[in-house]
Parts: C-alpha cells; structure tokens; sequence
C-alpha cells in the first residue's frame, strides 16, 4: 500500500509538471507571435513615414497658392518678385499678391542723407512699379503704398494713380513729396471698398455723385479738395463728409485753399488739423461723438457744437480771447489736456476760464501758462480742486514759474508727477536754486514726484523726496555749504 501510494503521487508530479510546460509553452508561443506582430506593424509604419534625411522634397512649393501668397505679403514688394526665380512654380507666384509695398529701396540708396533718384534707378523703379500694377490680378489688395522722392516725373505719378484707380483696394498710402498731383474724380467713384485713404500731395477732385461706404480713416496732406461741378454751391470737406457714413478718423495736414473748414459728422472720433500755412480761418465743428481732437490753426471765426465724449484735446490755436474761451469751454470734459502754443488778440485780464472737472493730465506750454485758470501775476489765483494726475510743464519760466507751480501743487490732491522742462540756457546753478525753492512747496499731494529736465541736455533733477505734508524750513538759504550738500542730497541730480 506504501509503495503503490508513493508511485501514484510521483506519477500526479510528473503529469503535473508536464502540462505546466505545456501552458509555459503556449503562452511563450503567443507572446513571441504578439511581439512578431507589432515589429512587423512598427516597420510598416517607419517605412510609411520617409526618412528626413533622405527626403530633399520642397514642402514650401507644395502649398497652397493662397498660403505662399499669404506669406509673400509680408515681405516688401521687391523681395517677393525676387522668389520668381527660385523656381519655375514660383515663377508667377507674386502676381497674385495681396499687398503691394513699393517703399523699400537697396540699401546702397538708404544709407544716403537724401533719398535722390537719378535717371537708370528711376527707370528701373518705374519699370518695376508698371509690370507690378499692371500684371497684379488679386482680386483684392489688403494695402497699397508707395513714396516718391527727387527725381520721379509727376505724369508718371499720375498714370499709375489712374492704374490705381481700377484695383480693389482696402488701404491706399499714397505720398508724392514736393509734387502736386492731380487726381480726377473718377478714381474716388471706384473706390466703394476702401477702407483707410492716406494722400500727400495730391489734388483731389470730387464728383457731384459718389459714396465712400466703408471709408474710416482718410488723411490728406499738402493737398487740396475741390469740387468737379464748380456750380454747386457747397463745401468741399461737408460735399466729402457726407458721404462716408463711417468715417472715424479725419486728419487735414497744411491743405490749401481752405477759407472754411466745416467738419459735419456723426460718425468721426478722431480730429486733427494742422493749417500753419496761411492766415487765420473760420471753423465748424459738429463731431457730437469725438473723442480725440488737436487743432493747430488760426481761427477768426468759430462755431464748435458741445463736445461732451471727449478725452483727449490737443491745442495750437491763434485767436481772439474772447473765442479762446469759448473753445476751453467746449472741451471742458476732457481728461487730458495739452496747450502747446497760445497767441491771443487783446488781453486776458477779464478772463475766467471754465473748471476742468474730469481733467487728469495737463501739459502746458510756456505761452499758455499766463492764461491758465488766472492772469499771473496781477489777479489772485482761485482755489478749487483739480483731479489732474499729471502735470508737464513746458518752457519753465524762472521768474513767475514758482507760481504756477505752487498753484498747482495745493490743488492738486491726487497729483502723482509733476515734470518741468526747464530752457536751454538755464545754468545747473540756477537750476539747483530752483529745486530748492520747490521743495519748500506744500503738497496736496502726498505722492507726488517732481522731475526738473534741460531741454538743451540730457540732465534730469528728479525730487525723490515725493511725500510732503508741510513746508519745508524757510530758513534752508541760510544755510552753508555743509547744510547746502545735505539738502542737496534729498534730490536725485544725474
């Protein structure tokens, strides 16, 4: 019974192990078939996929037209017609480019003071400039821009203004320099798709009937507007207005033949005018939505309607002082101010300037200075609360310019920079008495920075003693040299 049982387990054992091995056996069998299978799915991949080093394939030539263009359009004009001999593809690739650039020039003609054309490099230009225009066929031009220079022949200019004329353009730059060109007034009837118009020196001819749809931003400069049909009885800049219903920004840079500028719309949020070329004129403004307007003219007559959205106003105006204030009084809303030049017929001492209630950045001029808020030094400044937040304070005037200052100073709570140009001819003597004098100052404000700069050097004074909560000693002039450095030093000079 012994033995025949021991026999018996022996025999479970080996039969035991046996289909173990079995089980190893095919499970070995299925992980080498596995493995076999997924190094022959790997090799089919790499082989899908074509080694870069053994791939000299041009992937740029192969996309799109559209694409090439596209990336093409960065680049100035000269550069992309230069691809056409990368290849017979590429051959007529920049024809259907959407943006035409003709401003850059070689660098062998950059590096000169004055940019000066002579006859082979203006032929080569106009050649280029003529094959570009006329073989161009995109249906649609982003941009356009081209400059003139010395050397250019005005018909020229004016032939391709009239090749212009019959592209589909979005934004046209257009600036002939010392030339006056005239544009006849079908060129503006084609032009329902602009949408920025810039011209300098340029002549523009309106028709009795046309419409700018999608015109916002129109700037003429050096250049005149007038009307084709001579009878009718309207002004050339309302004619122009009223038909570009979208029209945001308007800029108007020394043009002649201006006796009135009426500028009549609802839609403009950017005015600048800059007639320094002539006598005085007589303006109409009626821009209830503007909200940025610089004037440098001189005015004899004026008509502004109430400009309660503005927020930025720039002024350079000659006028009668009487006009002058009732300017100020039209864009008292503003925040931020700047008053560069002020040349006024007959006195100010009457004077009494509206309160800038919402104004948080003033920059003044040195001949505006004696008409601001009071007439130095005869009447006694008024004391009201001013929110400005910046101050710059141009032609710094030794001798009455303490007081402007002080005003400003203790009434300005919410005062964080007060920067003072100083003359060219100031010493840095006089310049370090003037800092002392306007530490002594009192400060509304406790944060405010005063900055002292010679327009005629690159030195800066800078107050880094910015709180001040009193006057300082009246006694530091008596002071001596040890005493002298040490206030000296409160001061940041470089």
């Amino acid at each position: 019974m012994g033995k025949s049982s021991k026999k018996k387990k022996r025999q479970y054992k080996e039969r035991a192990a046996s289909e173990d091995h079995v089980v190893h056996s095919a499970n070995s069998s299925e992980l080498i078939t596995e493995g076999n299978t997924a190094l022959a799915t790997s090799q089919s991949n790499q082989a899908a996929i074509p080694s870069s080093e053994n791939n000299n394939e041009d992937r740029i030539s192969q996309l799109p037209i559209n694409v090439l263009c596209h990336i093409l359009s960065f680049l100035p004009t000269r550069c992309a017609v230069a691809t056409s001999i990368l290849s017979q593809k590429w051959m007529y690739v920049w024809v259907d480019i959407p943006v035409l650039d003709f401003t850059d020039l070689p660098s062998s003609m950059t590096d000169m003071d004055a940019i000066v054309f002579n006859q082979e490099q203006y032929d080569n230009f106009a050649n280029f400039m003529n094959r570009v225009l006329l073989l161009n066929s995109a249906p649609y031009i982003r941009r356009l821009h081209f400059e003139t220079y010395d050397g250019f022949v005005a018909s020229h200019i004016y032939e391709w203004m009239m090749v212009i004329a019959r592209l589909c353009i979005g934004e046209l730059c257009c600036f002939a320099k010392n030339f006056q060109v005239l544009i006849p007034p079908y060129f503006v009837i084609s032009k329902d798709q602009l949408v920025v118009l810039k011209l300098q020196g340029f002549g523009l001819v309106l028709p009795s009937s046309f419409h700018l749809p999608r015109l916002q931003s129109f700037s003429l400069i050096e250049g005149n507007l007038s009307n084709e049909d001579d009878t009718l009885n309207v002004d050339p800049w309302m004619h122009f207005l009223s038909k570009c219903p979208v029209l945001e920004e308007l800029n108007i840079v020394n043009c002649k033949r201006i006796e009135k500028l009426s500028v009549c719309s609802s839609s403009i949020k950017i005015l600048r005018v800059a007639l320094n070329n002539a006598p005085k004129r007589a303006i109409l403004i009626q821009t209830p939505n503007l909200e940025i307007v610089d004037l440098s003219i001189g005015i004899k007559r004026s008509k502004v309607n109430d400009l309660s959205s503005l927020v930025k106003a720039r002024l350079d105006i000659w006028t009668s002082s009487v006009r002058w204030v009732k300017l100020l009084e039209k864009i008292s809303n503003t925040k931020s101010l700047v008053l560069h030049q002020i040349t006024m017929d007959g006195s100010s001492a009457y004077m009494r300037l509206p309160n800038f209630q919402n104004l948080t950045h003033l920059e003044v001029g040195f001949t505006a200075w004696p008409i601001w808020m009071f007439h130095w030094p005869d009447k006694k400044p008024r004391k009201i609360k001013l929110p400005l937040k910046r101050i710059e304070y141009c032609g710094f005037d030794v001798v009455k310019g303490i007081k402007v200052v002080q005003y400003f100073l203790e009434n300005s709570a919410l005062l964080k920079e007060f920067k003072i140009y100083t003359h060219r001819w100031l010493d840095s003597e006089t310049e370090i008495t003037i800092l002392k004098k306007l530490l002594k100052l009192w400060r509304a404000s406790t944060q405010c920075r005063i900055t002292v700069v010679n327009e005629g050097s690159d030195s800066m004074s800078e107050d880094s003693d910015s709180e001040s909560e009193g006057p300082v000693d009246n006694d530091s002039e008596s002071k001596g040299p040890a005493e002298t450095l040490a206030a000296e030093a409160l001061l940041d000079i470089t």
